[in-house]
């Protein structure tokens, strides 16, 4: 028998769907802002220079890669929503930099940066707190679920920035990439919401 995702969205705990939620509008959020769009908006703040556009693109990577054991070893040996709480307060302010300070190449980077560590917080603790929320002979279709969700998500974004280039103008303007980019950033926020009610329940 096919369970179809609003049924099986139904049947969650509170805990299940808040990671849902958390990992729809975190994905569609950087499906946005993040990619090409990001890439030709650092071009042009940076004053093309292809240096700091690579710093830029490592940055968040590099940071996530350092902390995830770290924030992997807070998650099980002290507690889950510590963790979760810290990731809430660097995605936080990582956004805020961006949305408030976002037309400075160096903000950025710190932006990048803490948003890096926020992926490396929430991502152990969130596993960890998802694979106890379910259980274990349901854990492959809730992973599998939710794996198409964040696919889906992810791919929406360019999807929609064909349409907001076609409305606000098909060209890379850094005024029209500002305003593209601030849409992600703003549904990324969303998500962010979510994993702060999950870091209370966590």
């Amino acid at each position: 028998m096919v369970i179809t995702l609003p049924r099986f969205f139904r049947e969650m705990n509170t805990n299940v769907k808040l990671t849902f939620f958390f990992s729809f509008f975190n994905s569609l959020g950087r499906g946005i802002w993040l990619g090409n769009v990001f890439s030709a908006y650092i071009y042009f703040v940076a004053g093309k220079n292809n240096v700091l556009l690579g710093w830029t693109s490592a940055a968040t990577g590099v940071t996530m890669t350092i902390l995830v054991f770290p924030a992997g070893m807070i998650a099980d040996r002290v507690r889950r929503d510590l963790a979760l709480t810290i990731s809430a307060v660097l995605g936080t302010l990582s956004l805020g930099i961006m949305l408030g300070l976002g037309t400075n190449i160096y903000w950025i980077f710190a932006a990048l940066v803490l948003w890096g560590a926020f992926q490396g917080f929430n991502r152990p603790a969130l596993e960890a707190l998802l694979a106890d929320s379910i259980p274990t002979r349901g854990r492959s279709k809730t992973y599998a679920w939710l794996h198409l969700v964040r696919q889906v998500a992810m791919a929406t974004g360019p999807f929609l920035n064909v349409f907001m280039f076609l409305f606000l103008g098909n060209e890379w303007h850094l005024n029209v990439l500002r305003i593209v980019m601030i849409v992600g950033l703003l549904i990324s926020a969303v998500s962010v919401l979510a994993l702060i009610r999950l870091s209370l329940m966590g």
